[in-house]
């Protein structure tokens, strides 16, 4: 696009693109093919402010700034030495506005003698910068939509990892194998610390010893084996206030014959 529009203008110019950083403190080198390298190195992430040049000071007024002069002009005081040695004495510079007044960067037209501009300089200004203006965020579109393609891509990636793990988890394990794994992954987890750090001695099964048989009246719960069993009392250690349940009956006779 600058070369173009070096190309379009009625006298021989040289066209500088800077784009602003997201926060739009900063201009960093966008195009400028006719200017030298160090001079584009140079500029390359100077700060938007009043006096900072004819860029910084174009983006931090918003508006259209005219240097006639380099060689004489205050806002050029850090940079005339460098722009004398890319040999650029004028610069002429416009911000670059989105649709919401937002900075994007600003377009400049740098001439090699001292120049002031006509009204149709100014309006031709105004153009190039309203096309770079449509350039830099047709540029930003490009790159938050392949951003947004890279991180959908990877999240596909990653889905499909799992899925895949999941399938080989669940193909490589028989019926019991999966009842075995299922099982201890529901156990809980203080449980699972609790039979870990418990000292066995070597050689020593490591199970808990089977539940031996309830004795009468005496009954296990279910939430340890080694809890104490529950004693049921009988109906003669009973308060007499207690309500009490009828004694077991011994078997009735069987009836012998008539």
């Amino acid at each position: 696009m600058a070369r173009v529009i070096e190309n379009l203008a009625p006298r021989e110019i040289k066209v500088s693109v800077l784009l602003a950083d997201p926060d739009g403190r900063h201009l960093r080198h966008g195009a400028a093919p006719s200017l030298p390298d160090f001079y584009n190195q140079a500029i390359d992430g100077i700060a938007t402010g009043e006096g900072v040049g004819s860029c910084g000071t174009a983006a931090h007024r918003r508006q259209i700034v005219i240097v006639s002069d380099i060689a004489t002009d205050p806002f050029w005081d850090d940079f005339r030495d460098v722009a004398n040695a890319a040999g650029v004495a004028a610069c002429w510079s416009a911000p670059s506005l989105a649709r919401d007044r937002s900075l994007l960067g600003t377009f400049a037209m740098y001439h090699t003698t001292p120049r002031l501009p006509h009204e149709a300089d100014l309006a031709l200004v105004r153009v190039f910068a309203d096309t770079a203006a449509l350039a830099i965020e047709r540029h930003r579109a490009e790159q938050a939509r392949h951003a947004a393609e890279a991180k959908e891509k990877a999240a596909r990636d990653d889905l499909a990892f799992l899925l895949q793990a999941s399938t080989r988890l669940t193909s490589d394990l028989d019926y019991t194998q999966t009842l075995q794994r299922l099982a201890s992954s529901c156990t809980p987890r203080w449980h699972r610390c609790a039979r870990s750090t418990s000292s066995t001695p070597a050689g020593s099964d490591p199970s808990p010893p089977p539940r031996p048989p309830p004795s009468n009246g005496n009954f296990w719960p279910h939430t340890s084996p080694s809890t104490t069993p529950l004693t049921m009392p009988s109906p003669a250690s009973l308060p007499p206030a207690w309500p009490r349940w009828p004694a077991a009956r011994p078997p009735a006779p069987a009836p012998g014959p008539s």
